[in-house]
């Protein structure tokens, strides 16, 4: 295809100036800012979970969060089996790693 038969998205209804700027972010250190196109991709990614989450109702929200439980214990039961492969860590450590990964 020819690049003029390319459609662009109008990423307007993902970011806005807020979410490009660098430091808004305060779950973000600054080693892990990312380029425009990460910040871009996770403000995208922030905007859809925040549309599902509008649209849940407690007993899915419940839900979603039995299941994110579950599957932390299962990460830190697995790392706690394998201390000659992940070291020693606490249960606090491997829930604050697995909050950086929500958008």
């Amino acid at each position: 295809k020819k690049a003029k038969d390319f459609t662009t998205e109008d990423l307007s209804k993902y970011v806005n100036s807020k979410d490009l700027h660098v430091l808004d972010d305060p779950r973000e250190s600054p080693s892990r800012r990312g380029n425009l196109v990460s910040r871009v991709k996770k403000a995208r990614q922030r905007a859809i979970r925040n549309a599902v989450e509008r649209d849940m109702t407690a007993e899915d929200r419940l839900r979603e969060q039995m299941a994110a439980n579950q599957m932390l214990s299962r990460v830190y039961t697995v790392m706690r089996e394998n201390k000659e492969v992940f070291g020693e860590t606490s249960f606090d450590d491997v829930k604050s790693q697995m909050d950086l990964y929500k958008a």
